[in-house]
């Protein structure tokens, strides 16, 4: 399955344009009144650069300055079932056309009847519902209605597209349920949002666990930057706020080293223990400050701490404390009700710790090699993290007890690491075990990273998805960016080049040249990057320059000093050649020569 064709009649920014994202085919649609008409025609020379790729089966760059209509086409290609129900009551209009098998097609869009003057047999039905799905094929330059996908498992089952990007608005995600991954029975593709929300802590120890397997030894070496060093370890260290201002204190014992600089007094507690009724404690002391209870009431709970049965766990002695904190919580607080909520979340987040092997703690954190076998324990109590994550936001600092980091990382690793999990993790998901073919919609991918990570990233993208052990046959990839290095990793057919009217306030596709392996300061001066090469601060100075040259009559010392000093500083050498030479034309009598 490859999407071949999005037609937008009306979407934001976007209006009567047409995408093409095939090497296969050429798509043209004409909606004029009484020659209303959709070609699909074959491409004679039918190249694409990916052919040697395993599973890669084509890749499109979109490409345009901020406010261009980007992320919109992502939008409308990932937007789920009941964003685009929104879509249709906003009267957004548009076509997705998918290259299925030999003639067959599948299109996808907002309103069916528009396909009425075009496709032969079309049912209308009150069955059906907008936005609609079906399968048709084309064959004499017609098109002819099969069916609505819902009477075609077969197609829609097998194939996922999946939307990651580092911020989704709320047109995509009104709700955390947007996140949700699940299957959309009988309408549309599967499809899958991916970010933070929704992959987290553990998928990021499952990618790591699956990268440094052994047998992965020879797909590592494909990559260029993400190698990592192979002592790459998950940190869980303490995170919790202790007011020290906070006068109210409680009586409670510390069955923990508060003294762990003295050896001999660290001997006296294993690691583990004393790590976690260290965190048991810290939670007490924090939640005196949550609780915002007064010395009268701290008395009361004193009192409570002096009846707690001594059979009890230090864990449990200090949740039994926490209940009593909550209770004068809700008191203190009358929109506070979440007490049994908090106390399971707090019960399981100390069970699982307990459960965790001794070999992983140190007084300070707790430390976890992801060069080895995954470890069920450590996954259980990540996927916890995520669950956490789920709450309401305000009471995060309650139970996100511990901060999660991956050591020896640089930044460009991290940026990577965030997005190869989320691909890992979806394209891992055990409901979408049928599928075979992934479409993979990624919102600049190469932000917040380097240039030379940006040189890297499409080879090291096709590297990891051909490494990964999937059902998947096949990956089709369209990618937003602002970066001319994923420009020059592709040929002109495979990059949609954008351009605002900003009088209309729409955007349109501009023809470019081209572009595989072009040179980076070359496409940098292209319109759709960006007005110049250099800083506007330096681009600013040097059009100073230009004009004091020009006023060259008038010219005090200090301003002819100030042009010598400019021209003296220029980095670029055909720039700082040429301005010599204006200003010895004007100036470059004896001693004033520039050499």
């Amino acid at each position: 399955m490859e999407l071949i064709y999005l037609w937008v009649s009306k979407y934001k920014n976007l209006e009567n344009l047409g995408f093409n994202f095939s090497s296969k085919f050429d798509v043209d649609i004409n909606w004029k009144n009484g020659k209303e008409s959709i070609v699909i025609k074959e491409k004679v020379k039918n190249k694409n650069i990916f052919q040697n790729e395993q599973k890669i089966n084509n890749v499109t760059t979109i490409i345009g300055k901020n406010g261009t209509g980007k992320s919109n086409i992502l939008n409308l290609i990932g937007i789920r079932r009941d964003g685009r129900v929104r879509l249709r009551e906003e009267n957004s209009e548009y076509l997705l056309i998918y290259h299925y098998d030999k003639n067959l097609f599948v299109i996808e869009g907002s309103n069916y009847q528009i396909l009425s003057p075009v496709l032969e047999g079309l049912k209308l039905t009150a069955l059906i519902s907008n936005p609609f799905s079906m399968l048709v094929r084309y064959e004499n330059y017609k098109l002819k209605y099969l069916g609505y996908l819902q009477m075609h498992e077969e197609v829609f089952k097998n194939n996922v597209i999946l939307s990651y990007r580092n911020f989704y608005d709320k047109e995509m995600a009104s709700t955390t349920d947007s996140f949700e991954i699940s299957q959309e029975y009988s309408v549309l593709f599967n499809r899958i949002y991916l970010s933070d929300k929704n992959t987290g802590h553990l998928a990021k120890y499952k990618m790591l666990i699956d990268f440094y397997k052994q047998e992965k030894e020879e797909f590592r070496k494909g990559f260029k930057v993400f190698k990592l060093s192979g002592n790459t370890n998950l940190r869980l260290k303490m995170d919790i706020y202790n007011d020290s201002t906070n006068k109210v204190k409680l009586k409670m014992k510390k069955n923990f080293n508060p003294l762990i600089s003295f050896e001999e007094e660290r001997k006296k507690y294993k690691s583990k223990t004393h790590f976690i009724n260290r965190l048991a404690y810290s939670l007490c002391k924090m939640l005196v400050d949550f609780s915002m209870i007064n010395e009268s009431q701290s008395s009361e709970v004193n009192k409570t701490i002096l009846k707690l049965p001594k059979n009890l766990s230090y864990v449990e002695y200090c949740l039994e404390i926490a209940r009593e904190l909550y209770k004068l919580k809700a008191v203190n607080d009358m929109y506070f009700n979440e007490t049994e909520m908090l106390l399971n979340i707090h019960k399981e987040y100390f069970s699982i710790l307990n459960k965790i092997e001794d070999k992983y703690f140190t007084n300070e954190r707790i430390i976890v090699p992801t060069n080895t076998k995954y470890d069920k324990d450590i996954g259980d109590f990540l996927e916890l993290l995520n669950k956490i994550n789920k709450i309401d936001p305000s009471l995060h600092s309650l139970v996100n007890l511990l901060s999660v980091n991956y050591d020896s990382l640089s930044s460009g690793e991290e940026a990577l690491i965030s997005l190869f999990s989320a691909l890992h993790h979806g394209l891992n998901e055990p409901i979408f075990s049928e599928s075979n073919n992934a479409i993979l919609l990624l919102d600049e991918p190469d932000n917040f990273m380097h240039p030379e990570w940006n040189r890297m990233l499409l080879n090291e993208i096709i590297q990891f998805l051909n490494m990964l052990e999937t059902n998947y046959k096949t990956y089709q990839l369209i990618i937003t960016t602002h970066s001319p290095f994923l420009v020059s990793d592709l040929p002109k057919e495979n990059i949609i080049a954008l351009e605002k009217d900003y009088d209309l306030n729409i955007s349109r596709v501009v023809n470019i040249g081209n572009t595989f392996a072009s040179n980076i300061h070359t496409l940098l001066s292209e319109d759709f990057f960006m007005t110049s090469t250099i800083g506007e601060f330096a681009k600013t100075n040097i059009d100073q320059v230009i004009d004091l040259i020009l006023k060259r009559e008038y010219l005090t010392y200090e301003e002819k000093e100030r042009i010598l000093y400019i021209i003296d500083i220029i980095g670029e050498p055909i720039l700082k050649d040429r301005l010599s030479k204006m200003y010895n034309m004007y100036f470059g009598e004896g001693e004033d020569k520039l050499l």
